[in-house]
Protein backbone atom coordinates (compact mmCIF):
# COMPACT_ATOMS: atom_id res chain seq x y z
CA UNK A 1 0.00 0.00 0.00
CA UNK A 2 1.27 3.45 -0.90
CA UNK A 3 1.80 5.79 2.08
CA UNK A 4 1.50 9.58 1.94
CA UNK A 5 2.52 12.42 4.22
CA UNK A 6 0.76 15.76 4.14
CA UNK A 7 3.67 18.03 4.98
CA UNK A 8 3.64 21.50 6.46
CA UNK A 9 7.01 23.26 6.32
CA UNK A 10 6.92 26.25 8.70
CA UNK A 11 6.90 24.88 12.23
CA UNK A 12 7.93 21.39 11.11
CA UNK A 13 11.18 21.86 9.19
CA UNK A 14 11.56 25.61 9.75
CA UNK A 15 10.83 26.25 13.42
CA UNK A 16 11.28 29.04 15.97
CA UNK A 17 14.39 27.59 17.62
CA UNK A 18 16.13 27.44 14.23
CA UNK A 19 15.18 31.07 13.62
CA UNK A 20 16.35 32.16 17.08
CA UNK A 21 19.64 30.29 16.71
CA UNK A 22 20.31 32.09 13.41
CA UNK A 23 19.66 35.48 15.04
CA UNK A 24 21.83 34.61 18.05
CA UNK A 25 24.65 33.51 15.77
CA UNK A 26 24.53 36.83 13.91
CA UNK A 27 22.82 35.54 10.79
CA UNK A 28 19.67 37.60 11.20
CA UNK A 29 16.13 36.49 10.49
CA UNK A 30 16.10 33.54 8.11
CA UNK A 31 12.74 34.08 6.49
CA UNK A 32 10.62 31.55 4.67
CA UNK A 33 11.87 28.71 2.52
CA UNK A 34 14.72 27.78 4.82
CA UNK A 35 14.94 24.29 6.25
CA UNK A 36 16.66 23.10 9.42
CA UNK A 37 19.12 20.50 8.16
CA UNK A 38 18.90 18.47 11.38
CA UNK A 39 15.15 18.08 10.87
CA UNK A 40 15.58 17.23 7.19
CA UNK A 41 18.13 14.60 8.25
CA UNK A 42 15.51 12.69 10.25
CA UNK A 43 12.50 13.15 7.96
CA UNK A 44 13.71 12.80 4.38
CA UNK A 45 15.75 9.57 4.75
CA UNK A 46 12.74 8.00 6.52
CA UNK A 47 10.40 9.08 3.71
CA UNK A 48 12.78 7.86 1.03
CA UNK A 49 13.50 4.54 2.70
CA UNK A 50 9.80 3.72 2.96
CA UNK A 51 8.79 5.22 -0.39
CA UNK A 52 6.40 7.69 1.28
CA UNK A 53 5.05 10.27 -1.13
CA UNK A 54 4.85 13.90 -0.02
CA UNK A 55 1.78 16.05 -0.52
CA UNK A 56 2.61 19.64 0.33
CA UNK A 57 -0.09 21.15 2.55
CA UNK A 58 2.10 24.02 3.74
CA UNK A 59 1.30 27.66 3.11
CA UNK A 60 4.50 27.65 1.01
CA UNK A 61 2.23 26.52 -1.83
CA UNK A 62 0.29 29.80 -1.48
CA UNK A 63 3.38 32.04 -1.58
CA UNK A 64 2.70 35.29 -3.49
CA UNK A 65 6.37 35.93 -4.26
CA UNK A 66 6.91 32.87 -6.48
CA UNK A 67 4.86 31.01 -9.03
CA UNK A 68 4.84 27.88 -6.88
CA UNK A 69 4.84 24.39 -8.29
CA UNK A 70 5.97 20.95 -7.16
CA UNK A 71 9.18 20.98 -9.21
CA UNK A 72 10.26 24.29 -7.67
CA UNK A 73 9.57 22.87 -4.22
CA UNK A 74 11.64 19.75 -4.95
CA UNK A 75 14.46 22.01 -6.17
CA UNK A 76 14.28 24.10 -2.97
CA UNK A 77 14.48 20.95 -0.81
CA UNK A 78 17.34 19.48 -2.86
CA UNK A 79 19.36 22.71 -2.91
CA UNK A 80 18.90 23.40 0.82
CA UNK A 81 19.22 19.85 2.20
CA UNK A 82 20.80 17.62 -0.43
CA UNK A 83 17.77 15.31 -0.41
CA UNK A 84 15.71 14.38 -3.44
CA UNK A 85 12.21 13.59 -2.20
CA UNK A 86 9.14 12.20 -3.92
CA UNK A 87 6.69 15.10 -3.93
CA UNK A 88 3.55 14.05 -5.71
CA UNK A 89 1.49 17.21 -5.49
CA UNK A 90 0.04 19.83 -3.18
CA UNK A 91 -3.38 20.39 -1.72
CA UNK A 92 -5.65 22.94 -3.32
CA UNK A 93 -6.00 26.39 -1.82
CA UNK A 94 -9.67 26.38 -0.82
CA UNK A 95 -9.40 29.40 1.52
CA UNK A 96 -10.57 27.31 4.43
CA UNK A 97 -8.97 25.34 7.26
CA UNK A 98 -6.19 22.97 6.31
CA UNK A 99 -8.17 19.89 7.35
CA UNK A 100 -10.75 20.57 4.63
CA UNK A 101 -8.02 21.07 2.02
CA UNK A 102 -6.43 17.76 3.04
CA UNK A 103 -9.82 15.99 3.02
CA UNK A 104 -10.52 17.25 -0.49
CA UNK A 105 -7.19 15.82 -1.69
CA UNK A 106 -7.72 12.48 0.08
CA UNK A 107 -11.22 12.11 -1.36
CA UNK A 108 -10.21 13.17 -4.90
CA UNK A 109 -7.24 10.74 -4.99
CA UNK A 110 -8.81 7.98 -2.85
CA UNK A 111 -5.87 7.89 -0.44
CA UNK A 112 -6.08 5.22 2.25
CA UNK A 113 -2.76 5.40 4.13
CA UNK A 114 -1.62 8.84 5.20
CA UNK A 115 -0.25 10.94 8.02
CA UNK A 116 -0.36 14.70 8.56
CA UNK A 117 2.75 16.49 9.90
CA UNK A 118 1.80 19.99 10.98
CA UNK A 119 2.27 22.50 13.79
CA UNK A 120 -1.23 23.87 13.20
CA UNK A 121 -4.26 22.22 14.76
CA UNK A 122 -6.94 23.02 12.18
CA UNK A 123 -7.59 19.40 11.24
CA UNK A 124 -10.93 17.66 11.02
CA UNK A 125 -12.04 15.35 13.83
CA UNK A 126 -11.76 12.24 11.65
CA UNK A 127 -8.14 13.18 10.81
CA UNK A 128 -6.90 13.42 14.39
CA UNK A 129 -5.82 9.76 14.57
CA UNK A 130 -3.55 10.41 11.55
CA UNK A 131 -2.28 13.79 12.76
CA UNK A 132 1.17 14.33 14.27
CA UNK A 133 1.13 17.70 16.02
CA UNK A 134 4.69 19.02 15.72
CA UNK A 135 5.90 21.74 18.09
CA UNK A 136 6.51 25.02 16.25
CA UNK A 137 9.20 25.79 18.84
CA UNK A 138 11.42 22.73 18.26
CA UNK A 139 10.16 21.50 14.92
CA UNK A 140 10.13 17.83 14.01
CA UNK A 141 11.76 15.47 16.53
CA UNK A 142 12.29 11.73 16.52
CA UNK A 143 9.18 11.13 18.66
CA UNK A 144 7.18 12.62 15.77
CA UNK A 145 8.81 10.19 13.32
CA UNK A 146 8.04 7.32 15.70
CA UNK A 147 4.37 8.40 15.91
CA UNK A 148 4.25 8.76 12.13
CA UNK A 149 5.64 5.25 11.67
CA UNK A 150 3.07 3.86 14.13
CA UNK A 151 0.21 5.54 12.23
CA UNK A 152 1.47 4.14 8.92
CA UNK A 153 2.22 0.70 10.37
CA UNK A 154 5.94 0.97 9.60
CA UNK A 155 8.54 -0.57 11.91
CA UNK A 156 10.84 2.34 12.67
CA UNK A 157 13.15 0.13 14.76
CA UNK A 158 14.87 -0.85 11.52
CA UNK A 159 15.52 2.83 10.88
CA UNK A 160 18.21 4.40 13.04
CA UNK A 161 16.77 7.51 14.67
CA UNK A 162 19.02 10.05 16.30
CA UNK A 163 17.80 9.99 19.90
CA UNK A 164 19.46 13.39 20.50
CA UNK A 165 16.57 14.94 18.62
CA UNK A 166 14.17 14.01 21.43
CA UNK A 167 14.04 17.66 22.46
Amino acid sequence: MQHYVFLDMDGVLLHYQHQFDAIRDGGGWIGSRDIDQSRADILFPFLNRHNIKVILSSTWRKSPDIDFDVEKFKDIVLSKTGYAIDVESCTLNLNTIRGFEIKEYIDRHQIKSYVILDDSTDMLEDQLDRFVHVSHITGLVTADIERMSTILGIDCNEFQLDKDLHL
